[in-house]
């Protein structure tokens, strides 16, 4: 949904929607994940936003209350003659009970059409 302020530059001012697969398995300790997902992006007016393929390819590993992942994503550009983001992601979480994580992480740009790097600090909520 829109909620950035298209007038300050922050967002289109347009509503995208996407869908997102995601398939895993398990290797004795370690998890091996793929994700693939499109992305269909708003259309504002006066600028041609191409629609975004995802994927990710990820591995998992756990230890009792802590884990740690690594994974390689990208994307397809949303305006012409740009360079595809291409990241390498890398973290860890602790779990605080069962329903409730905290997690830290960083990625570095692998290519122009990425951040050079960037950093996460989160919790996650399993319902």
């Amino acid at each position: 949904l829109p909620t950035a302020d298209e007038d300050k530059g922050l967002g289109t001012g347009e509503t995208d929607v996407g869908v997102n697969l995601g398939i895993s398995k398990q290797l004795d300790t370690i998890i091996l994940s793929l994700d693939l997902g499109y992305v269909l992006v708003g259309d504002p007016p006066g600028i041609d936003y191409e629609n975004s393929t995802q994927y990710s390819l990820g591995i998992f590993r756990g230890w009792q209350r802590v884990g740690a992942y690594a994974s390689f994503n990208g994307r397809t550009a949303m305006l012409r003659d740009m360079e595809n983001p291409l990241e390498f992601s890398f973290g860890g979480f602790y779990l605080l009970n069962s329903k409730f994580s905290v997690m830290t992480g960083a990625f570095i740009g692998l290519s122009d059409g990425s951040p050079d790097y960037g950093l996460l600090l989160g919790f996650t909520s399993w319902l």
